[in-house]
């Protein structure tokens, strides 16, 4: 989801360089509100590859999970976590 909002600038040949400034600050603050951030620490471990069920072999989330882990809220990153666990407990390369 994208925040917009709209500036209105008065433009004079002698204010063209303060006008292109203020035009770039701006379009930098949009671009900073816009850009999602995880909340969660990503649990990638560098170690990139996908199983046949689709699950990473080093983080254990699937592709899609790992596609929109940067545009994941909070709680939708929890959750991936939680099955995170459960997918690690089951597979046969952790031992207690």
């Amino acid at each position: 989801m994208f925040s917009a909002f709209i500036i209105t600038l008065n433009i004079s040949i002698k204010g063209l360089g303060e006008v292109f400034l203020q035009g770039l600050l701006s379009f930098c603050m949009l671009v900073k509100m816009t850009k999602p951030k995880p909340q969660l620490k990503s649990p990638c471990v560098n170690v990139c590859l996908l199983n046949d069920e689709d699950i990473c072999v080093g983080c254990y989330r699937t592709g899609k999970e790992i596609s929109q882990w940067g545009s994941m809220n909070k709680a939708s990153q929890q959750a991936v976590m939680k099955k995170v666990r459960e997918r690690e407990a089951k597979s046969s390369l952790v031992s207690d």
